[in-house]
């Protein structure tokens, strides 16, 4: 599933939110935490995407202001949307590439010294 599909994630944490309603649901720990997990990652998920397209509505609205009556002040404050805006999208674009099945989970590297032989 995509990281932009907000429909489907939408539905997902409907659905997952309603399993926490169920009396049954807090018996199993281990289950609950991990639908838990899901639930807070598909939050920040949404959250994400609903407050980048908000700052985009709001460039918008701006550009649309200084097209009707130019002002400094306003391209100052649009110029500084835009670059704002611009870092909130590499990021949802970093989170997206990095949504997969197991990117949630953390990861372990070691790195092992070698001797050189000459």
């Amino acid at each position: 599933m995509s990281h932009f599909d907000i429909l489907n994630l939408t539905n997902e944490l409907l659905e997952l939110e309603d399993k926490t309603t169920i009396p049954e649901f807090w018996n199993d720990s281990k289950n609950s935490s991990i639908i838990l997990k899901q639930i807070s990652n598909i939050k920040s998920k949404t959250e994400e995407y609903k407050k980048v397209s908000a700052n985009l509505n709001d460039s918008i609205e701006l550009i649309e202001m200084i097209k009707l009556e130019p002002d400094e002040s306003l391209e100052s404050e649009f110029i500084i949307s835009i670059k704002k805006l611009e870092k909130d999208i590499e990021k949802l674009e970093i989170n997206t590439l990095l949504s997969g099945k197991y990117d949630i989970n953390n990861a372990i590297i070691t790195l092992h010294p070698r001797s050189r032989r000459n």
